[in-house]
């Protein structure tokens, strides 16, 4: 890698273009050219050292060049203290790796809800021996933050910067231009703004209803509607759901992306118990932890990865088998099962799982899963279960297997090798690359399974444990819950 690098920095050639002619290439060194990927990474890995988590009454954060080092606390003396050790710390990093940060483009911003420490000075912040400026408002990724974390002036600038595009939208559709352009300049200059970190803001009633309002304004320049035209219809025609319902969703899409993440600086807070933010009122996270709970309680969503990478030491649980295609439909039954039993007996022993699963979609009504379990020729279990939603065929199948692995944790622990028949390709390419669902090795960890075989049975081709697991599945009652996963 370090050659690659090297060569990319130190011998790289350019050469001018214009028409047909080209010129004689040159050989350059002045970096890497602008818009490389590489850069990016190259700049991550130099100013790796700048930011770091292990305190705990504050962290630094860093985006590419933007970096925030925030500290909390009780006593602002102390509080002040703790950062100003924290910058003076990055400052010693930038004179030992020859990094200049420019102190007029810092801000300093205190949170509180305490007029004292409003009105009061504070204890100054210092970077470098000079003097930060403190600041009513302090803008970081493009969201502006109050000292009481209400995000009026934000909600402030948003309406500015929309009432912009509306101004250009009305102007676009006086001279006549197509309602499908409209609409993309709705989306580029109206939707981006008023969606751009949804997810991580507390709004108050009214902003939420300022925002709301200049939704509707545009969306009445786009259709060329007048004001006694319903919101309802407007929204219907555009596809588009309201700024209050988007809100909610972007807060849970939030909740959930930190939920996948376990390195995701919010992640410890997934697991205490939500306060209100400074400003009266309840945090994002808690705002969108209500809004989960109307679909499913919290503890039912699974944290992390649905699939992982399984390392050198495992490769023996994602031995996957796939001789047939699914031209077999077309073959005599009788052929496809005996050429199935002969894979079977080829890769298991006497007293090992066999395991049909399948599962079912029925459009609008119902997702069902189900399997079969064979040992010594004789069904010794089998199970079903169905979800009241549409959902795909491969989740059905995924989620027949994580239940039959289940059932063999609480019932065959002692297995050390099973077989499993699916007509799944999609499934078994997943696993043949090395992937296995989260919850395949919660429930193999307990067991003795050492190895699993993953064989391809042609669905409806005629082979009795196919054909019987997928009944299963078309039949299911009982509707479980389906885990969510990120």
């Amino acid at each position: 890698m370090s050659l690659g690098v090297a060569s990319a920095l130190l011998a790289r050639k350019v050469a001018l273009r214009t028409g047909k002619w080209t010129s004689e290439p040159i050989e350059i060194n002045p970096g890497l050219p602008q818009g490389s990927p590489l850069s990016s990474v190259l700049f991550n890995i130099y100013t790796a050292g700048v930011a770091e988590t292990d305190r705990q009454s504050g962290k630094t954060l860093k985006f590419a060049d933007d970096i925030m080092v925030y500290e909390k606390g009780t006593d602002r003396i102390q509080t002040a203290q703790q950062l100003q050790t924290r910058l003076d710390e990055i400052a010693i990093w930038c004179e030992e790796n020859n990094a200049i940060i420019n102190p007029d483009k810092a801000q300093v911003l205190w949170c509180s809800l305490n007029n004292n420490i409003v009105h009061t000075p504070t204890p100054p912040i210092t970077f470098k021996y000079e003097v930060i400026e403190r600041e009513t408002t302090l803008k970081y990724l493009g969201i502006t933050f109050d000292r009481t974390l209400s995000f009026n002036q934000h909600i402030e600038n948003v309406s500015r910067k929309v009432k912009k595009g509306i101004g250009a939208i009305k102007t676009m559709a006086s001279a006549h231009i197509q309602q499908n352009v409209l609409f993309v300049m709705f989306q580029l200059l109206i939707l981006s703004v008023l969606d751009y970190g949804l997810g991580c803001l507390t709004l108050s009633e009214a902003n939420l209803l300022k925002l709301e309002r200049l939704q509707n304004e545009a969306m009445r320049a786009v259709l060329g509607c007048t004001r006694d035209t319903h919101i309802i219809c407007m929204r219907f025609l555009l596809d588009l759901s309201s700024v209050r319902i988007r809100h909610k969703l972007a807060q849970a899409k939030t909740y959930l992306r930190v939920m996948e993440n376990p390195h995701h600086p919010l992640y410890p807070s997934l697991l205490t118990q939500k306060g209100t933010r400074i400003k009266r009122g309840k945090s994002w996270m808690a705002e969108a932890e209500d809004s989960i709970k109307l679909v499913c309680p919290i503890e039912d969503i699974i944290d992390g990865r649905e699939w992982i990478k399984t390392g050198p030491e495992q490769t023996a649980l994602t031995k996957v088998i796939i001789t047939m295609g699914r031209d077999r439909r077309e073959c005599a039954a009788a052929v496809t099962e005996q050429d199935i039993r002969q894979l079977i007996h080829d890769n298991s022993k006497r007293h090992d799982p066999i395991i049909y699963t399948d599962g079912s979609v029925k459009r609008g009504i119902q997702s069902g899963w189900g399997f079969v379990c064979y040992s010594e020729n004789r069904v010794i279990h089998e199970e079903s279960g169905a979800a009241a939603t549409t959902t795909s065929s491969m989740k059905m199948e995924i989620e027949a297997i994580t239940k039959a692995l289940e059932w063999i944790k609480l019932t065959r622990p002692t297995t050390t090798h099973a077989v499993f028949l699916t007509d799944s390709q999609s499934a078994l390419k997943k696993i043949e690359c090395g992937f296995m669902r989260m919850k395949w090795m919660t429930a193999i960890r307990p067991t003795a399974i050492s190895s699993i075989t993953w064989i391809f049975c042609p669905g409806h081709a005629g082979v009795k444990g196919n054909e019987r697991a997928d009944k299963l599945a078309g039949n299911a009652t009982g509707f479980h819950f389906l885990y969510k996963y990120l």
